[in-house]
């Protein structure tokens, strides 16, 4: 193969690894050592010399020597040539081989000197070239931050200088750009660039682009499949409509799976093979004939097996190992060649993903001993190649293979090490919005999950109790970080003799659930820092039920069916041995510190049988993350009232707005926007530019399970949650000194089924930095919450109680009237950080 052939030849030549384009998902920017020349001395050659060195190369490359050619490039580059064309080709060759061994770290620093070069000597067509091979590589770094502006630049030169292949390749690299940030829209519209007016220099061409088609619109169809089940939950009119876009999409990524396999049936190409093996996954996912699946699969395998050793021809054969798991020794023969591949290819990443298939392969059969075997190989490549989102799943491997062996605490100390691995990509998972093989779900909370339970279900000592609890805060920022898809989390940390002051001080007892497959983990924690394990067997899905049908109960004030679940959740939580323990201690305050779906109902409501919990504690919901002594200053001064008595074309009218907004007015200087002046812009610039520690919000709102379907309604247009956010922020910028201390949301409501759905409504406090939000779980449009309102406020700031003994007092007012019902005294929740 002749590297120095002409122009459009050489851009055919460097693309023709673009099959290859592997969306590679979060990953840790590796700089890979480049191998030492084996040069005694240094010695200048003349150019004939120089010439021969070049015919070397491109011998020893077109012969699959890949190690001498880079040898021999790697002389000819010390030898300090002027700048030149030549010198620019020798890096692109030096890049193009170690992406092709899966060093793409070392494949973009080549680059980049091959583009500078290029720029230099003005070479347009081979810098936009040159510009989109970077960025492939970066995109297999997971890294498309980088690699986008690149291929802005590259596909602007390329149009400017006619050059339909360069112009392809570079809009299919930015579809899979925007794979890895999860904007399927964007990538199905640049894959849809790329196939027009295609040039067919090289024929995987549109193989590559109609398969990775494919992909987008099914990935788009999983996400979107969420969607609707969370609509559909929270009673959503939108979760029709959603369905429908699944249908959809699921139908064109069929139709472009099979424009992919179609397209050159007869070619013996890694694209072929990694078209026929997405058209199995789908009829597999379809439920179609399985002689279809074993034909495509079958193909596929003769393919691969004809095809040189590549890294990407590993992934491919991992693939048709997971679609041959019908037959065990199929898979395992697939798996085993995947292995063998990847120790001659000498390349730890593209290793920890093969042994780590295979161990997992074993593990699905339950024989351990060869699980673990492989599961270590995977761990040691993986850390060879400092990569940690490949390293946490081997750990997590490691970790269930010694827990169904009956090794708990190496069980224990492999979570752990997946654990730290997961935290240290963090940003990544956030950043990348969830990853299109990546689901928080399915691949990172059962992490978190299974460490508490192995540390809960081992013993109770306090040191394992405390563990299970701070493994609970780091899966909790990692759910927070997963539903806003950032990771702008900046929390103040705080020591435990904090926390045990606050707790001593205030005589507060702290309550952890921990909501797991067959039951639920109840921790305490005393005033004097002790903790006290209990489990309440119930499986999740009936607790999920009876939650949702307790809160169902609440709302409802037609009748008191509430009663009979307030009494059964109250027994389920409070246990005899802890109601003596509380007896003995006498606390004043409870925090609740929930999971899952019991963040959304109301603690205060709790019936011993006799009475609410709330008329023997003021009782606190709060994540847990900064639980303190130190409170910021209590002295309020003004206040900044939003509020929307009109309706509107989704909301209806709410009449006692008008009645809520006056409150505040007798009690604290305060600006009032209400109707037609609460709108966007002057919700944002009041509270960016007023000195006012109290935010009041009495409007319609909605908090879902996304940030998406979470807003404040405005008179003409909604705030959304990202919205909010930032004019909080901005406020505690600009008044550091004077921070937002109450966010009151008074008339919002959040979805009842949906485990994540006050997260939005806590998150977003903690995010921007705001220490207490009273906020409604669901809308009350009566008299009686003003009521409600009245009193909290004139006990807080009138009479100077705490916020949290402030609301209680407000709530057993309206419990000792002819109101007793929860539907207006329950509503409101006081979230504090």
């Amino acid at each position: 193969m002749n590297i120095n052939t002409s122009s459009k030849e050489a851009i055919a030549k460097q693309f023709q690894y673009l099959h290859s384009n592997a969306i590679v998902i979060f990953c840790v920017l590796m700089l890979s050592f480049v191998p030492k020349a084996i040069i005694a001395k240094e010695v200048s050659l003349t150019q004939s010399q120089i010439n021969v060195l070049f015919n070397k190369a491109n011998q020893a490359y077109a012969a699959g020597d890949y190690q001498e050619a880079i040898s021999i490039w790697l002389k000819i580059v010390k030898q300090k040539e002027e700048k030149s064309a030549r010198l620019a080709t020798v890096y692109s060759n030096l890049a193009s081989v170690y992406r092709h061994q899966g060093k793409s770290g070392a494949a973009v620093r080549y680059w980049q000197k091959s583009s500078q070069i290029y720029r230099e000597i003005d070479r347009p067509s081979k810098l936009a070239a040159t510009l989109t091979d970077t960025a492939r590589a970066y995109n297999d770094l997971g890294q498309p931050r980088f690699s986008i502006p690149l291929l802005t630049e590259a596909i602007f030169i390329a149009k400017q200088e006619d050059l339909g292949l360069v112009q392809n390749v570079a809009y299919l690299a930015l579809g899979n750009a925007y794979i890895i940030q999860k904007k399927y829209n964007l990538a199905i519209d640049a894959y849809k660039k790329s196939l027009e007016n295609v040039v067919q220099t090289n024929k995987d061409l549109p193989t590559v682009v109609w398969n990775n088609l494919s992909k987008a619109y099914q990935q788009k169809a999983l996400i979107t499949r969420s969607k609707a089940i969370a609509a559909a939950e929270e009673g959503e009119l939108s979760a029709s409509k959603l369905w429908q876009q699944v249908k959809s999409d699921r139908a064109l990524a069929w139709q472009a799976a099979q424009k992919a396999v179609k397209i050159d049936e007869n070619s013996q190409s890694l694209a072929q093979a990694e078209a026929l093996i997405q058209m199995a996954k789908l009829d597999r996912d379809s439920s179609t004939e399985s002689f279809n699946i074993v034909n495509d699969l079958q193909k596929a395998e003769a393919i691969l097996s004809a095809l040189p050793d590549s890294y990407h021809k590993v992934y491919a054969l991992i693939d048709l190992g997971k679609l041959n798991n019908d037959s065990i020794a199929k898979s395992r023969v697939i798996f085993n060649s995947a292995v063998k591949i990847a120790q001659e290819i000498n390349n730890p990443r593209v290793i920890s993903f093969a042994a780590g298939a295979m161990g997992k392969h074993y593990e699905s059969q339950q024989q351990y001993q060869q699980a673990l075997y492989w599961t270590e190989k995977a761990q040691f490549a993986a850390q060879q190649a400092q990569v940690p989102d490949s390293l946490y799943q081997w750990d997590w491997q490691a970790a269930r293979i010694y827990h169904a062996t009956g090794k708990t605490e190496l069980a224990i100390k492999a979570y752990e090490r997946a654990i730290a691995s997961l935290q240290s990509i963090r940003s990544s998972i956030a950043q990348t919005k969830g990853n299109s093989l990546l689901s928080f779900q399915s691949d990172i909370e059962p992490v978190y999950r299974s460490l508490i339970q192995l540390l809960l279900s081992n013993n109770s000592s306090q040191d394992n109790l405390q563990k299970a609890l701070q493994t609970k805060d780091l899966l909790l920022l990692s759910e927070l970080e997963n539903f806003f898809e950032d990771d702008c989390f900046e929390l103040e940390v705080y020591t435990e003799a904090d926390r045990l002051s606050y707790l001593n001080k205030t005589n507060t007892v702290v309550v952890n659930t921990i909501i797991l497959n067959d039951k639920i983990y109840l921790i305490w924690q005393f005033p004097n820092g002790k903790f006290k394990k209990y489990a309440v067997n119930i499986a999740q899905e009936k607790l999920e039920k009876l939650v949702t049908q307790w809160r169902f109960d609440l709302e409802n004030r037609e009748n008191d069916n509430y009663l009979s679940l307030s009494q059964q959740f109250y027994k389920l939580l409070f246990s005899s041995t802890i109601k003596s323990d509380l007896e003995l201690i006498k606390p004043k305050n409870l925090i609740f510190v929930n999971d899952g779906i019991l963040r959304n109902v109301p603690m205060a409501a709790l019936h011993d049988g006799q009475k609410f919990l709330i008329e023997d504690y003021a009782v606190v919901n709060s994540l847990g993350l900064n639980i303190r002594s130190k409170q910021p200053n209590s002295t309020l001064e003004k206040a900044l009232v939003f509020g929307l008595s009109a309706g509107t074309d989704q909301f209806p009218p709410i009449p006692y707005v008008k009645q809520e907004i006056k409150i505040l007015s007798k009690l604290v200087d305060e600006k009032q926007f209400l109707n037609e002046k609460f709108d966007s812009n002057s919700f944002r610039q009041q509270i960016e530019s007023s000195k006012s520690s109290l935010v009041h919000i009495a409007t319609h709102g909605r908090f879902g399970g996304t940030t998406e379907n979470s807003f404040l309604q405005a008179f003409q247009s909604q705030i959304s949650l990202k919205e909010l956010e930032e004019t909080l922020n901005i406020h505690n910028t600009n008044f550091p000194n004077d921070p937002i201390q109450l966010l009151v949301l008074s008339a919002c409501e959040t979805a009842a089924s949906n485990p994540r759905t006050t997260l939005g409504m806590s998150g977003v406090a903690v995010r921007a930095g705001v220490s207490n939000v009273l906020g409604s779980l669901w809308s009350v449009n009566d008299q009686q919450i003003v009521s409600l309102i009245d009193g909290f406020y004139s006990y807080w700031i009138r009479d100077g109680l705490s916020k949290s003994k402030a609301l209680r007092q407000a709530q057993l007012d309206l419990i000792k009237s002819s109101n007793y019902h929860p539907s207006t005294w329950s509503s409101m929740i006081l979230i504090q950080e």
